[in-house]
């Protein structure tokens, strides 16, 4: 990305950072990075919180807070994924399916800013049914307390229009 590009980072996941999975797994992390703090030093992005992780419902004024932070943009990036609430040990999942909020959430974005990018957070499989609609996805996985760091180092091969 070019530094004077005005990249709009959108989702939850941006400052929250799902880093492990649910039950046993759980560590005392040292020191939880997120892409938030990763990014702060490029200073010309702006942030939508675009979703509730706590809510599968969309709340429609953070979906009109993240489409007009989008639009206003050259690229947004969408932080999504599965809260731990959705997948942990101890019970099965009933779907693929990412919350409903998040799926809207991408879809709406992406019908208005061609240059949008899913970053992914989550320890299992997810549906993608907007797949087609996004320039790119970068599936993260729970990649542990330096995962905003991780996510902030990786560079796009492709160019963005």
């Amino acid at each position: 990305m070019r530094p004077t590009m005005k990249v709009s980072f959108v989702g939850e996941f941006f400052e929250k950072p799902r880093y492990q999975g649910g039950g046993s797994s759980h560590i005392n992390a040292f020191r939880i990075t997120s892409a938030q703090e990763a990014l702060a030093d490029y200073g010309h992005g702006s942030y939508s919180k675009g979703f509730n992780i706590d809510s599968d419902k969309t709340d429609d004024n953070l979906l009109a807070e993240a489409l007009l932070t989008a639009k206003e943009s050259d690229v947004c990036v969408i932080f999504a994924g599965l809260p731990e609430r959705a997948e942990s040990e101890g019970f099965d999942r009933k779907h693929l399916r990412l919350p409903d909020n998040q799926n809207t959430l991408i879809s709406e974005i992406a019908k208005i800013q061609y240059n949008c990018v899913v970053v992914l957070y989550n320890g299992s499989p997810v549906e993608m049914p907007w797949l087609n609609e996004v320039a790119a996805v970068l599936e993260m996985y729970l990649g542990g307390e330096a995962v905003g760091g991780a996510t902030a180092d990786i560079k796009s091969r492709k160019k963005l229009q």
